[in-house]
């Protein structure tokens, strides 16, 4: 009983919902079912009789799909590409065996074929988006090193240099104090004007390269930063640290960038009465939750969608989060360790 003359096999065959075709020894399409013919794009006069090359967007795969199936080999799953009458390539695996006579002379192959080209493309998407994503953190880094090496120049440089200068003023003055010369106190004015810039200097420097973040850690960091923030806008700003969440230097310097722009976000809207920030450890994670709450009619705050977009693709790059469960609180969460990825 052949394939073709059996009536069950036949309905089966034109009707089954997974795309099948039959082959010849010699390539050429010898049937296809509808679904088949639907997967591609074809009428029936369009495809069947053709070789099966025709439609194979990569010739090599093709040949050696026959050479197995000529040889014996049966096929499970062997991922191709066909074109689309469209022009469209589909992904596609492929099952296949062959189907011989009494003497063991080929007659036909029988093909199974699966679509999986949406996966196929979900795929690349993911995979385009973590490249992307690891660049930014490759960019991350660097801009973080081009700060550190500025930072330390300014310190070494331009700091010690005003220090320098003051401690000259100052003997100046205090001879001109000694010996009554008006001067003195016009000298006193341009040394509080040096120290302003001297202290002006020393923020930049912090900001650039928090200089207690990397002595103290990540902690340390953000309850000074939660005190400055006090100071700087007079809203009180609390904090619930663990001191023991361990971490690569490289994340700690990007949850805190996170908690600063939280912070200064807060300042954006009215109505800010006081802010929490919290650092705790949980799956062998970090977890930071900073919160500002507004008083009753002040309005949302505005939604920092810029900063927090480059946040999220940096975190995901560690293999991490950042979200907004709610308005005026960010929580980042992020491994302690970064596996999988070779970032230095």
């Amino acid at each position: 009983m052949s394939d073709f003359g059996d009536e069950a096999f036949s309905e089966f065959f034109d009707n089954a919902a997974v795309p099948l075709h039959l082959v010849g020894a010699d390539g050429r399409i010898l049937r296809a079912n509808k679904a088949e013919l639907e997967l591609l794009g074809y009428s029936e006069e369009e495809y069947i009789g053709h070789h099966i090359g025709e439609f194979h967007a990569d010739a090599p795969v093709i040949e050696d799909i026959l050479c197995r199936l000529t040889n014996g080999e049966e096929l499970r799953s062997y991922e191709a590409r066909l074109r689309h009458k469209s022009g469209d390539v589909r992904h596609v695996l492929i099952s296949s065996n062959v189907r011989r006579g009494p003497a063991g002379e080929f007659l036909h192959t029988r093909c199974f074929t699966r679509d999986i080209t949406d996966r196929k493309r979900a795929e690349e998407a993911r995979a385009h988006a973590l490249s992307m994503t690891r660049l930014a953190t490759h960019l991350q880094i660097a801009r973080e090193d081009e700060r550190r090496v500025l930072a330390r120049q300014l310190h070494d440089e331009l700091i010690a240099g005003l220090t320098v200068a003051a401690m000259d003023l100052h003997n100046v003055r205090m001879a001109l104090e000694a010996r009554g010369d008006p001067l003195a106190r016009n000298l006193e004015m341009v040394m509080r004007l040096l120290q302003k810039s001297v202290d002006a200097k020393r923020r930049i420097i912090e900001n650039l390269r928090p200089t207690i973040l990397h002595e103290l850690g990540l902690a340390a960091a953000l309850r000074t930063a939660a005190q400055r923030f006090t100071v700087r806008t007079g809203i009180q700003c609390r904090t619930e640290l663990a001191d023991d969440v361990k971490m690569d230097e490289e994340l700690a310097l990007l949850l805190y960038r996170i908690a600063q722009q939280a912070l200064d976000h807060a300042t954006l809207q009215p109505g800010a009465k006081e802010a929490v920030i919290r650092l705790s450890r949980a799956d062998n994670q970090a977890v930071l939750d900073v919160s500002v709450e507004h008083t009753p009619g002040s309005g949302a705050p505005a939604a920092a969608h810029i900063e927090l977009e480059g946040c999220q693709q940096l975190l995901a790059g560690w293999g991490g989060s950042l979200s907004m469960p709610q308005q005026g609180r960010m929580v980042a969460v992020a491994p302690l360790q970064l596996q999988g990825t070779d970032l230095h």
